[in-house]
């Protein structure tokens, strides 16, 4: 699999601009609640609710409009930088929620660790979703329970 970069680069969007700007925001949403959900999951892999927490990952994000002027989906670096690439720095914040929340960490796991496997899950996901146009539950599933293997 290709090594996607995070970048802060803004992607110059010429002729179908709202096309384009449209699918980043629709992409830049859906992606905190999977932050979210992702961290639930590998700091609490033994709660009832983890189940739960794997449906939202996917639920909130499992497809991606095809951008019009090639009826194709965006390149995968777009959907990486659409999602990833703009809020990889919430990740602090929702430990932190989510630790408020939840209270102590059923796994020992450190935060460069959540860091990395989140980052693995969105450069698959950015290229599945390039490919593709979508993902199902079962993918998602399957990923997220390599993570915690």
């Amino acid at each position: 699999m290709k090594k996607l970069i995070i970048t802060t680069k803004r992607h110059p969007v010429f002729g179908m601009a709202n096309e384009l700007k449209e699918i980043r925001r629709q992409l830049d949403g859906q992606s905190e609640p999977v932050i979210e959900h992702i961290v639930k999951f590998l700091f609490y892999p033994k709660s009832q609710d983890v189940n739960h927490w794997r449906k939202e990952v996917w639920a909130n994000l499992y497809r991606v409009r095809k951008y019009k002027k090639t009826n194709k989906p965006p390149k995968a670096q777009f959907i990486y930088d659409s999602t990833w690439g703009i809020n990889h720095d919430t990740l602090d914040g929702f430990i932190k929620i989510v630790e408020s929340d939840y209270g102590e960490r059923q796994i020992n796991a450190k935060d460069e660790y959540v860091y990395l496997y989140t980052t693995q899950y969105f450069e698959w996901l950015a290229t599945e979703l390039s490919q593709k146009g979508y993902v199902t539950s079962q993918e998602v599933y399957a990923k997220l329970d390599e993570m915690l293997r």
